[in-house]
């Protein structure tokens, strides 16, 4: 079997058939490929949904779980995956038509552990498409170790790259429970053992937000999880590059300068947005962070003007905090 598509399934009955049609539809022979449906505890018709797809098609199958979150939603697939490859598709989200044979060939044959393409984002509320293209250069083999060095490279997510299953069952790659920041985690925790890289410019997967996502969220509440978040992911950041063993000293402390330009980025948003922040809601991530252990800021960020800021303002709670009502 050639490849493994790993689908978490939550409540998402109105797009799943969407989500399945564009899997089969990816110029791949039906006995190359299995879809794994992963029901997460859905409460609407998701599960029986997927039952009477797998009836129709013999390269479907069906698992389900108490809900747990999409990481563990994926893990359940995971564990019953055959394929020589994996790739992780949302739901609500579909794959474009055909993209995936040609990635899927130049994996095999270059033998990546990893190969990473591109997702298109569709703002639904304003109709708006955003591709972002590689960052880097692209049909080009790097290890882990190289690309978690390089600021550019995104820590995103893990449904914007094609996995050979081997190496993340060497490794013992999973997720964690965590119903947030699973896909930095998972990344973090890939790149490091991976030693066969590559990007490209393949446009293969489209993600649709709906009203109510975080990260494209008016709503307030939903922003300040949003940037709780972030802070988070700034404390996995920091806590990968010190505890990994498998890093260059030179990753190492880029990835701590990454981290440290992530939570400039995350007090700059709370700065930006000091007409509607509470000083109550700035001093409660500020606490946090600190929890963490990413604040105040210390060392250099990518920039020296950031670093400046850092040093300058931001760690400064008192001076921080007066900027807000």
């Amino acid at each position: 079997m050639r490849l493994s598509i790993i689908i978490p399934v939550y409540n998402a009955s109105a797009y799943l058939e969407r989500c399945v049609n564009s899997c089969m539809s990816q110029g791949i022979s039906e006995d190359e490929y299995e879809i794994l449906l992963c029901d997460d505890g859905s409460t609407d018709n998701s599960l029986s949904l997927a039952n009477e797809l797998k009836a129709k098609h013999n390269c479907i199958k069906v698992f389900s779980q108490e809900n747990a979150g999409a990481g563990m939603a994926r893990n359940l697939g995971l564990k019953h995956a055959k394929g020589n490859y994996v790739i992780f598709v949302d739901s609500d989200d579909y794959l474009v038509e055909g993209s995936l044979v040609s990635l899927l060939r130049r994996s095999e044959e270059l033998d990546l552990d990893i190969c990473k393409y591109v997702i298109e984002c569709i703002i639904l509320s304003t109709d708006k498409h955003h591709v972002r293209h590689s960052p880097i250069e692209t049909d080009t083999i790097f290890t882990g170790d190289k690309l978690l060095g390089c600021p550019e490279v995104p820590l995103d997510s893990v449904c914007s790259s094609l996995y050979r299953r081997e190496f993340l069952e060497d490794n013992g790659l999973r997720f964690n429970g965590q119903t947030s920041s699973e896909d930095v985690i998972f990344t973090l925790g890939a790149y490091p053992y991976a030693e066969r890289v590559m990007f490209t410019n393949d446009r293969v997967y489209t993600y649709e937000v709906r009203t109510g996502s975080r990260s494209h969220s008016t709503d307030i509440e939903s922003r300040i999880k949003y940037i709780m978040n972030n802070i988070r992911n700034v404390s996995h950041v920091k806590e990968a590059a010190q505890k990994s063993d498998r890093l260059s000293g030179r990753t190492r402390r880029s990835m701590l300068q990454r981290s440290n330009s992530m939570m400039v980025g995350s007090l700059m948003e709370l700065h930006n947005g000091r007409h509607i922040f509470t000083k109550s809601v700035v001093s409660d991530a500020l606490e946090l962070a600190t929890q963490l252990g990413v604040y105040p800021i210390k060392g250099s960020t990518f920039t020296w003007k950031s670093t400046l800021l850092a040093h300058l303002l931001l760690n400064n709670r008192t001076l921080f905090l007066r900027r807000f009502n």
